[in-house]
């Protein structure tokens, strides 16, 4: 049986890089299975509370490789963080302050560098794990 830990790693490892990589911009739609063309479905957003949840799936035009994302943005500071998680000092539904963790995939030194200076960027939040600082 696999511990909650090494199934976040083992996502961590295959797929999210892979939507890192697509959501950020950095690599070009290519399916890491097959090497084929992955297709954008966005759907309408769903409206939670303060913020807007857009529902995606990114399908290879070759293979079965099919993935489903929930995503919104997260807008605050880095508070803590190790090499799993990482808490992010923001504001809630009724304006006040607080704080949510989330796992994620970004780089030790960017997350040293924005706890240091405190400054304000939105974190792209993918199937609850923090994948890319928008800002």
């Amino acid at each position: 049986m696999y511990s909650w830990r090494k199934i976040r790693k083992m996502l961590k490892d295959k797929d999210l890089d892979t939507l890192k990589g697509i959501l950020s911009g950095k690599e070009i739609m290519v399916c890491p299975r097959c090497g084929g063309h992955l297709t954008l479905v966005y759907l309408p957003p769903r409206y939670t509370g303060y913020r807007a949840v857009y529902d995606t799936y990114l399908e290879c035009n070759k293979c079965n490789f099919r993935i489903r994302v929930s995503s919104y943005t997260v807008y605050g500071a880095v508070r803590d963080f190790d090499e799993d998680t990482i808490e992010i000092s923001t504001w809630s539904e009724m304006g006040s302050r607080e704080t949510r963790r989330f796992y994620h995939v970004l780089d030790q030194a960017l997350l040293k560098k924005l706890k240091e200076r405190e400054d304000l960027v939105e974190f792209l939040v993918v199937n609850d794990t923090v994948l890319v600082v928008i800002g």
